[in-house]
């Protein structure tokens, strides 16, 4: 196989990762200001811990979905299993695009921005670093709920 062909490839299956998807699901009042982050798999009977690659928990500094406090998640997947959970204030679910990369984030993880809109409203951009392996956000971003019910 040529090198052409190869980096053609390689470039198809990179774009097919980072596809968006249609939203879906219920309603649940939005948290509190800061996010909850919890490990995904996390099980039952012991206390919910981060996971070792994951950084301690700090209180927000900027609001989630911000390049400054991204949402964390796990690989494409989980970038658009959380927007998919995010709800519009009446109710309804959001629509999303992905925009592209954004550089470095505060973890030094390459954050993506989505483009997200509500029928009655403007479009927001949403960051996340989709680099935190069993992390599940619990909180939604400012002006979005979002339904954590399994």
């Amino acid at each position: 196989m040529s090198t052409s062909r190869i980096v053609i490839a390689a470039g198809a299956i990179a774009l097919y990762a980072c596809g968006g998807a249609a939203p879906r699901g219920d309603t649940t009042p939005p948290g509190g200001s800061t996010p909850a982050r919890t490990p995904a798999a996390a099980p039952a009977s012991t206390p919910a811990a981060q996971p070792a690659s994951a950084p301690a928990a700090q209180p927000a500094t900027a609001p989630l979905g911000s390049l400054k406090n991204p949402v964390r998640c796990f690989f494409p997947t989980g970038q658009r299993e959380y927007l998919r959970r995010l709800r519009c204030p009446d109710g309804e679910a959001p629509i999303f695009r992905r925009v592209g990369s954004y550089g470095m984030g505060p973890d030094k993880h390459i954050i993506d921005g989505y483009r997200v809109r509500c029928a009655d409203g403007k479009p927001l951009m949403v960051f996340m670093d989709m680099y935190h392996k069993g992390y599940l956000e619990l909180a939604p971003p400012p002006g979005f709920k979002i339904d954590n019910t399994p």
